[in-house]
């Protein structure tokens, strides 16, 4: 009976990993870099069976799912999406971020490019900072960012942070 317990309890924790629906789904990078409020429609996030949040546009889910927390924030003209993915350790928040990064990379214009970046958050270290675009046919323009967070001060926790804005 424990044996099982355990086994239940680790697919639980693997299935809380960040997961990514579809590599080369872009729709929400384009509808966020859209001129306009039309574009951002449909824009949201809703929790999945097991507490988990996940991006939607237009009611099918993008290519970000399994995130700890998401935001998003307007108005319309410097719109916002930021999601985390709380991570146990260094290794486990490089593979979440590397396959946000190579899930986002198809879907912009400017490839992602490391950032030179020191925080000046007393006890948050910040590694791993990229920023990338995509352009809008229609003028407008979307920077996607992702970084990992550690809060050695804190609690010695790690964060891939996520931001894509117009």
């Amino acid at each position: 009976m424990l044996g099982r317990m355990a086994a239940l309890l680790v697919g639980a924790a693997t299935l809380a990993q960040p997961t990514f629906a579809s590599p080369t789904d872009c729709s929400l990078i384009k509808a966020i870099a859209q001129p306009g409020a039309d574009s951002l429609r449909g824009v949201g996030t809703e929790m999945d069976d097991l507490g988990m949040i996940k991006v939607s546009y237009q009611g099918q889910t993008t290519s970000l799912a399994g995130a700890t927390g998401c935001e998003l924030s307007g108005p319309e003209d410097i719109f916002r999406l930021g999601c985390n993915w709380s991570e146990p350790d260094l290794q486990t928040a490089r593979s979440a971020h590397s396959q946000i990064k190579s899930a986002l990379a198809p879907c912009l214009s400017d490839a992602f490019v490391l950032q030179d970046y020191t925080s000046t958050v007393e006890g948050l270290e910040v590694s791993q900072y990229y920023k990338g675009h995509y352009s809008a046919m229609g003028g407008g323009t979307a920077e996607v960012s992702l970084e990992i967070h550690h809060y050695a001060d804190i609690d010695g926790s790690y964060a891939v942070v996520l931001s894509i804005s117009r």
